[in-house]
């Protein structure tokens, strides 16, 4: 089984890469233990050095009420009524899709389609 060996080029700029890296770590290592070391400006963003922070800072209104009906779809898709009900319907069509399997269900050109229907309507929703 032979080895690789990189070319010394190579191993130079990698020892080069290491001592920045072990560098980096012992820098860091040292600072952890002192007071933050972050700006004031990131503190106050939130870690974010842009100028506005939220698109709810933004001179754009339209930015701005894309912005507020995302919150509101979010509003509402997160809220435990919602959330419920979505739970309900997965089950619901869960039960239809094992019913539909039975031989009655494609016997009966009634039934197959009202079944077709309420497929159709999960589908959508």
């Amino acid at each position: 089984m032979a080895i690789y060996r990189p070319p010394p080029s190579q191993e130079e700029s990698n020892d080069v890469g290491k001592d920045i890296v072990v560098a980096a770590v012992e820098k860091s290592i040292g600072e952890a233990s002192s007071p933050s070391t972050v700006p004031p400006k990131c503190k106050q963003s939130g870690g974010m050095t842009s100028q506005s922070s939220t698109p709810e800072d933004s001179r754009d209104p339209l930015i701005r009420n894309i912005y507020k009906f995302r919150l509101r779809c979010g509003e509402i898709v997160n809220h435990p009524k919602v959330q419920h009900a979505i739970i309900v319907l997965i089950v619901v069509n869960a039960i239809m899709m094992g019913i539909a399997t039975f031989d009655f269900v494609n016997d009966d050109p009634q039934v197959d389609q009202a079944f077709e229907i309420t497929d159709l309507v999960f589908l959508i929703i």
